[in-house]
């Protein structure tokens, strides 16, 4: 870590970095291979949704949940266009996708899924026929004309099984309920497979919607539930082509000596001018497992985030490797980028990829951090009633900026607190608590990180601690 002579590691890790750590999912349609390649196994859950697909009443809706940046969308991929699909029952996919819709809307999602039908159905010798224009004016027409296309090849001898993924339907906001109507009639289909991925939240809002869809989207369905990987071992497999093998800790290793360095990978390499990856330099994993904790913890399991985290980590590391303190842990040395490197990196830097954000920036007249009080007050009370304004209108917050911080925290962007839903023993309905949350995750780093006398010298203290005066009220 301390680098070779002559080894400008800003030429070759700032070009490298990213594309190892890239999001390979959004570029799938220029190259698949390397999407494939940079995979990181989910054998379990794949085993278990091709399992479901094969079964006997594979007539229900699959459901794939997970929290934004789990990697849902990476596993509908992998899913629908692995290069060798594993023994059993071979599918035809079909997508809709909102969030990759041109333009991200109802009728570019629309527009997008028949567009990708006429493709599938196409390569499988099968083309469609008695389809309008696809605009979203013909849209209707061309839908019912694909159900029905689906019926009939369906019949043909070993004709592969029909899937039709929905994708990032969260995105629609007030619409996902209309887009889903279009879709009710390949969820009825017999000789088709429907999977849609969601968050818990849209989950739940299904069990409280219209019968047909709490029926067919909600009840008469699998899930499949997707949950955030190990910031350690996801990035070992992204960074296995430098990192050194290290036969004392067999993860690593592993990983390493199962990492393909074939295909597409050597694209990478090519831009950079070398020839094998042989000529990269090689690397220990750097990183300590405070640092692997902060990276999973700050950004709720989110690979998007992890990965942009790490590529400033390790280009700090691999310039500044001298003068870091090193630790030993598994047998390997690490570099400890510590408290003030990560605020540093991530809260002093206007340039780096990842941002912490200033959580005291609004504070009452009695100098009281909002969003930290907040933050306290629903872990003593999760639901926003008086009892909850009453815990922090000592602190000099008021019930409208108390709303306020609740709305911000809950932001998509944020996701420091989640609406709470309850899903009772019977599974008939789930009860989404509109006026109940839970924190985060990334909420409790942030109440933790509130501590750190490095943050408080730029974010300032929060003041008063809501959770520590009513530890002392109850005693």
């Amino acid at each position: 870590m301390e680098g070779q002579e002559g080894f400008d590691y800003q030429k070759t890790y700032e070009d490298i970095l990213p594309l190892l750590l890239d999001d390979h999912t959004r570029h799938f349609s220029t190259n698949p291979e390397l999407f494939h390649d940079t995979f990181f196994n989910r054998g379990h859950e794949t085993h278990r949704f091709r399992a479901l697909v094969e079964a006997s009443d594979r007539d229900r809706t699959l459901i794939i949940t997970g929290n934004a940046g789990v990697g849902k969308t990476s596993f509908v991929y992998r899913i629908a266009y692995a290069p060798n699909p594993e023994a059993g029952t071979k599918i035809l996919p079909i997508l809709a996708d909102y969030k990759a819709a041109v333009p991200q809307n109802t009728e570019g999602c629309l527009v997008g899924f028949v567009r990708n039908a006429i493709e599938e159905f196409a390569k499988a010798g099968h083309p469609i026929h008695g389809l309008r224009d696809n605009t979203f004016e013909g849209v209707s027409h061309n839908i019912r004309v694909i159900h029905g296309h689906i019926a009939a090849v369906s019949q043909t001898p070993s004709f592969p099984r029909v899937l039709v993924f929905l994708d990032d339907f969260d995105y629609a906001e007030d619409t996902w309920y209309t887009l889903l109507d279009y879709f009710l009639p390949f969820v009825q289909c017999a000789y088709c497979t429907v999977a849609l991925t969601m968050r818990p939240r849209l989950y739940a809002a299904l069990q409280t919607y219209d019968e047909r869809l709490r029926f067919y989207f909600g009840r008469n369905v699998a899930e499949i539930k997707l949950h955030p990987m190990p910031a350690r071992e996801v990035l070992a497999s992204r960074l296995a082509p430098i990192l050194l093998e290290r036969q004392s800790q067999s993860v690593l290793v592993s990983i390493i000596n199962n990492f393909k360095t074939h295909g597409p990978l050597k694209t990478i390499i090519s831009k950079l001018g070398l020839k094998q990856f042989e000529d990269l330099q090689r690397i220990d994993f750097p990183f300590t497992e405070k640092h692997n904790d902060f990276m999973q913890r700050i950004t709720n399991g989110n690979l998007r985030e992890i990965m942009a985290i790490a590529i400033d980590s390790l280009l700090y590391i691999l310039k500044n490797g001298g003068s870091l303190e090193s630790r030993e842990e598994g047998g390997i040395t690490r570099k400890v980028i510590g408290r003030e490197g990560t605020l540093k990196l991530f809260y002093d830097n206007q340039e780096s990829r990842y941002k912490i954000s200033n959580i005291n920036s609004n504070r009452s007249h009695s100098g009281n951090s909002l969003l930290y009080n907040v933050l306290e007050a629903l872990k003593i009370n999760p639901e926003v009633n008086e009892r909850l304004f009453g815990l922090l209108k000592p602190f000099g917050h008021t019930e409208k900026e108390v709303r306020w911080a609740i709305e911000h925290l809950a932001d998509r962007a944020q996701r420091l607190i989640e609406l709470r839903w309850i899903l009772p023993q019977s599974r008939v309905r789930v009860i989404l608590r509109a006026d109940e949350y839970e924190v985060t995750e990334k909420g409790n780093y942030y109440l933790d990180l509130g501590k750190w006398p490095e943050y408080k010298v730029r974010a300032g203290a929060f003041g008063r601690s809501v959770i520590q005066e009513a530890r002392h009220s109850i005693c």
